[in-house]
């Protein structure tokens, strides 16, 4: 993925068309929004004065339980563990420009794990397909 906010939005919307295939629409809804901040975070705050041409690269997993989103930012990047800076969205200015990333984030993914894979900086989020969970939570 190129670091430009339209291919950010050209990203989501055609990973969300794909999460749709896998989840009901809340869940799609969820992944769909919790993404768009994951995607816009990376090129706004990872890729900031670097390498235009810098690599973000994206893995989508899908089973029968759900769809798991993996984003890989570029070698060299600072780690930023969003559990790490967690926002209470009561507090946060929804007028704002910015702020809510990290809570959107963290209030729509089911699951969340970040941390070094191969030298790079990983952000997994998870979305489970509820009436599955129902069975497996029992």
């Amino acid at each position: 993925m190129q670091g430009t906010m339209e291919a950010v939005d050209n990203m989501v919307v055609s990973l969300a068309r794909d999460a749709m295939l896998q989840l009901d629409a809340g869940t799609a809804m969820r992944f769909e929004l919790a993404n768009a901040e994951v995607l816009t975070n990376i090129v706004k705050h990872a890729l900031r004065g670097g390498d235009e041409n810098a690599v973000v690269d994206i893995v989508v997993t899908s089973s029968e339980r759900g769809v798991v989103f993996e984003a890989y930012d570029p070698e060299g990047v600072l780690p930023f563990d969003p559990r790490d800076n967690q926002i209470d969205l009561n507090k946060v200015d929804f007028n704002s420009e910015s702020g809510r990333g990290i809570g959107i984030l963290l209030e729509c993914a089911d699951e969340i794990d970040y941390g070094e894979v191969n030298g790079r900086n990983r952000l997994s989020n998870c979305f489970w397909n509820p009436e599955l969970q129902k069975d497996t939570d029992e």
